[in-house]
Parts: structure tokens; sequence; C-alpha cells
């Protein structure tokens, strides 16, 4: 169960965080880039927004299957 609230914890954590940059860049930083750099800028959290859930998964399934390795448990896709 503690594993299951640091996990928690720790996500509501990375989202706050990911709140709070995004509310200063957009209050502050936003309103005073040309308009290149508002491109540039709006592709870079497009990406990030994006590509952070499918590498958390990532890291995930390493840190399962390394698990499993240690307990000795077969691979999902291991037939044996």
């Amino acid at each position: 169960m503690s594993r299951l609230l640091v996990a928690i914890v720790g996500a509501l954590v990375v989202v706050a965080f990911y709140v709070v940059l995004l509310y200063g860049f957009a209050t502050w930083i936003w309103p005073v880039l040309p308009d290149w750099a508002i491109l540039i800028a709006f592709v870079l959290i497009a990406v990030a927004l994006v590509g952070s859930p499918i590498m958390a998964l990532r890291f995930y399934g390493q840190v399962r299957s390394a698990t499993r390795k240690a307990r000795g448990q077969p691979e999902e896709d291991d037939p044996s």
C-alpha cells in the first residue's frame, strides 16, 4: 500500500510541476516572445506533453521486466 501511495504522490508532484511551469511560462514569458519563438515554444510544449507519458510507460515496462527477472518469473512474451 505504501508503494502505491508513493507512486500517487509522485505523479501528483509531476502534474503540479507541469501546471506551475506552464502557468508561469504563459503568464510572464509568452507575452514577450517574438512570433517565431512562440511557434518553437508551442511545438516543444506539445512534444513534452505527448512524449512524457510515452517515455514514462516505456520506463515502467523496463522496470517491470527487470522486476520479473529478479523474481525469477518468466516474461509475458516467453511461452515457457
